[in-house]
């Protein structure tokens, strides 16, 4: 039996599932998520109450950072919608390689789904984007 159509419905309704929470989330708190984004936390985090948090003042993120709050990322609740439903429909261990359209970037080979979720946190974080705690 082909599980393709059974494999993509069960991605779109995850996907579809939380970027809904997302934008609800956004919305119910976005006067609380105004308070701190990712290069903040890292810049400040000698005021953030953690102390397994270094500050670094002359951090700077890889682009420039987006003028939208820190809570919740958009991105990581669709790549971890994506790599959870794929991870039940054939468990975590599969190889894949993830390519990119953008010219003279490398393809990045990967062992398991939690891995490319993992990724996705961290580049969020070293964007500048969100803090590791809101991704």
């Amino acid at each position: 039996m082909n599980r393709t159509p059974r494999v993509c419905f069960a991605i779109v309704v995850l996907v579809l599932s939380a970027a809904v929470a997302r934008a609800d989330v956004v919305t119910d708190w976005n006067v609380i998520a105004l308070q701190t984004i990712g290069i903040t936390a890292i810049q400040e985090a000698a005021t953030d109450g953690n102390p397994r948090t270094d500050a670094d003042p002359t951090w700077l993120p890889q682009i420039a950072t987006p003028p939208y709050p820190d809570h919740t990322s958009g991105a990581n609740n669709v790549t971890g919608a994506t790599t959870r439903a794929l991870e039940l429909l054939f468990g975590d261990k599969y190889n894949f390689v993830v390519t990119s359209l953008i010219p003279g970037t490398t393809p990045i080979q990967y062992h398991r789904f939690s891995e490319m979720a993992d990724d996705v946190v961290d580049v969020r974080v070293y964007q500048g984007i969100h803090s590791a705690e809101r991704t």
